[in-house]
This record gives structure tokens, C-alpha cells and sequence, in this order.
């Protein structure tokens, strides 16, 4: 068993939905790397974009990181209730 989100249809569903913004801040981070880029060459008009840039995409960071937050949390407690030993605490025969 790896480190991730359990293997249940909800993880799936999640993935498919925290792949666009996670490609999407990958695409950001690689612009700003250009950008900062420019910086060290003398291109101080870039300070500003850079700057900006660098707001957005820690605003989007931080909603992916909740969205897989709640995703994982509901994912972890599902997992964790149709293990064998919480099955057999409420009763459910097995």
C-alpha cells in the first residue's frame, strides 16, 4: 500500500478533479521561473509581475490543498470505516 489517497471510486473522482489546477500551477511555476529568470538578467519592470504572479498562484495552491484536504479526510474516514475491526464495533456482520 502506497502513500495516497485510498483506492475507492471517490479518490478517483478526486484526482480527475485536482489534475487541471495542479497542471495548471505547475504551468504557473514554470512561467515564474522564466520570469525570475528575466530578473537576473536586469529586467526589473518583471519585479512587479513576478510579484503578482507569485499571489495568485499561492491563493491557488491554497485552494488545491484544500480541496485535497477534504477529499483525503472523506476518503481516510470512508477507508477507515469499512475496515473489518470498525465493522465488527457497530455491528455489521462481516
Amino acid at each position: 500500500m502506497g502513500i495516497g489517497l485510498p483506492a475507492t471510486p471517490r479518490a478517483e473522482h478526486g484526482r480527475a478533479q485536482l489534475a487541471l489546477p495542479i497542471a495548471n500551477i505547475q504551468a504557473q511555476t514554470r512561467n515564474n521561473a522564466a520570469l525570475a529568470g528575466r530578473l537576473g538578467r536586469g529586467n526589473t519592470a518583471s519585479v512587479r509581475a513576478l510579484a503578482v504572479r507569485i499571489a495568485a498562484q499561492t491563493n491557488s495552491v491554497l485552494a488545491v490543498l484544500g480541496d485535497l484536504h477534504r477529499v483525503a479526510s472523506t476518503d481516510v474516514a470512508i477507508a477507515a470505516l469499512e475496515t473489518k475491526a470498525c465493522r465488527q464495533l457497530i455491528g455489521v456482520p462481516i
